[in-house]
């Protein structure tokens, strides 16, 4: 007899008709012993005990995944009920986000994993057996068609049933099945999820067609799922799901980005290691103001220095698709800076060329280089301001690059000698906004290896940083240190906040000591803290 609302069913009230299709009718309903709410699908006719003691087993499947199996009865099954959407619109039509499409076809592909090493077959792919919750995650219903395999090398004979368009060959023929015949369904409703259609029109295309060409980035995954001959497709569900997972990360990396090594120093004079790390750290920083170029900081990618190691491994350890490395030798007045491009994938070259220039002519050779590798990389160059125009006198920019090399030994001999650099680059050129802005890191400093205490420092921290805002209002790196000094010496939460939003905000890439902080500030949770 149908169902109708209002009636009870064993301990079921049932509240609302939700669908029918070839099995039976699902219907809403509260179970009145949990006061919860179910699913139930009423059978068409009474099954057997083969039937009662699969659904049993499909109850025992616990996947975030897969709709849950509450209970059986006579002629009907208890279900999760699932607020959710279909997988794919009728009233829209047309392919998924391809981000959304592979984050849904991994977990379905997850789900079915986890039923075939349990030895169940699904049987019934298709889009209306699956729901897409309110959180965006996939659910796979309906195992009413579901079969076990009672050994899992073994294979199912069994009689026709399914949905035609989505069967497999085999499964349209009566043949026995194994989990193939679900990884060809699979690969039908990715083909419907990717390309906006199904992928077979008749059953006769279903066993002798190939469907049409499929632009996407899954259509190799989609192919070998859908081959006819089962030995040619995946053969397993997990082989599918590390498949999916590759496009996924490949997608992800998309975003051009680079890591730039410490150029080599190949003059006679090993000392000139600073011009040669300086000139390499310069062109990082101007690639970190290219849009959409993703460049990994100094501390990550000088970590290689010296380390004889294949291009490509360090690309993996750095996660980049490409890698600059170079090498400078000086002589006297003349430079000579060679550079190099290279595609982490294979190791090809995607660029290089040889500068030969007057010393004078430094800052043109970083400029080029950055113009070159974004032409390479094919990403658009960020217009310059006024402040990024500005190029000190040479004997101030080797001052300050000498400055630099020493700050970043981090030992207190190193330390010192780079502030005398940092003070000689002022004094050369009293307009070098940079050469403060270093001297305030000089000062921080000495606090963060507790040479002297922050008391003593964190003045020096604060006006040599305003010195340097004076001459460039832009100067991420100053915002940075006049936050550090809010932060870690006036507690003052909200000029610090402030402090690193401008920082952050102009330069993410060169000011890391402010992304650190930052986070660190915000686990806290903002909270304030008494004045000193």
């Amino acid at each position: 007899m149908p169902l109708s609302v209002g009636e009870k069913l064993g301990p079921y009230e049932i509240l609302a008709r939700i669908g029918a299709g070839g099995m039976g009718e699902v219907w809403k309903a509260r179970d009145t012993r949990l006061d919860r709410i179910v699913a139930i699908k009423r059978l068409k006719g009474q099954h057997n005990a083969r039937f009662e003691q699969e659904a049993r087993a499909i109850a025992a499947l616990n996947h975030p995944h897969i709709c849950q199996i509450y209970d059986i009865g006579p002629d009907y099954l208890v279900l999760e009920y699932i607020e959710g959407r279909p997988l794919l619109s009728q009233k829209k039509p047309g392919p998924l986000p391809v981000e959304e499409a592979l984050r849904l076809a991994r977990e379905i592909a997850d789900a079915l994993e986890t039923a075939h090493r349990k030895s169940i077959l699904h049987r019934d792919l298709k889009p209306g057996n699956i729901l897409v919750t309110a959180d965006g995650s996939a659910k796979l219903v309906d195992f009413g068609l579901a079969k076990i395999v009672a050994d899992p090398d073994a294979t199912l004979t069994m009689a026709i049933s399914g949905t035609p368009l989505y069967m497999s060959p085999e499964q349209a023929e009566g043949q026995p099945l194994d989990v193939r015949s679900d990884i060809f369904s699979f690969g039908a409703l990715l083909y419907e999820m990717f390309g906006g259609h199904r992928a077979f029109a008749t059953m006769a295309a279903v066993l002798r067609d190939q469907p049409a060409p499929l632009d996407s980035p899954a259509a190799s995954v989609v192919n070998k799922c859908l081959a006819k001959l089962p030995s040619e497709r995946f053969q397993s569900m997990a082989e599918v799901r590390a498949a999916l997972a590759q496009i996924e990360a490949a997608g992800k990396d998309q975003q051009p980005s680079i890591a730039v090594l410490p150029f080599a120093n190949l003059s006679s004079d090993k000392e000139q290691e600073y011009f040669s790390d300086g000139l390499a750290e310069e062109i990082l920083n101007l690639l970190a103001k290219i849009p959409g170029l993703k460049v990994i900081a100094r501390t990550s990618s000088f970590a290689f220095r010296g380390k004889e190691q294949d291009i490509t491994k360090i690309a993996e350890v750095l996660r980049v698709g490409t890698i600059l490395e170079g090498s400078v030798r000086r002589a006297g007045s003349r430079i000579r800076v060679t550079a190099q491009l290279i595609d982490a994938r294979d190791g090809a070259h995607l660029w290089s060329e040889r500068y030969d220039r007057e010393l004078a002519d430094v800052f043109e050779v970083q400029d080029e280089i950055a113009a070159a590798i974004a032409g390479a990389l094919q990403v658009k160059l960020a217009p310059k301001s006024a402040a990024e125009t500005y190029k000190p006198n040479l004997p101030a920019y080797e001052a300050y690059l000498k400055g630099r090399h020493h700050l970043w030994k981090l030992t207190p001999a190193s330390i010192a000698r780079a502030k005398e650099y940092f003070e000689q680059a002022i004094s050369l050129d009293p307009k070098f906004a940079l050469a403060y802005n270093d001297l305030a890191g000089y000062y921080a400093g000495q606090a963060n290896l507790g040479l002297r205490p922050s008391s003593e420092v964190m003045p020096q921290v604060q006006a040599w940083a305003q010195k340097a805002l004076e001459i460039d209002r832009s100067l991420s790196e100053a915002h940075g240190w006049l936050a550090v000094k809010a932060f870690v010496f006036d507690y003052d939460w909200n000029e610090a906040e402030r402090r690193f939003s401008l920082a952050l905000s102009r330069d993410p890439v060169r000011w890391i000591p402010a992304c650190v902080t930052r986070c660190i500030w915000r686990r806290s949770g903002g909270q304030e803290a008494p004045r000193r």
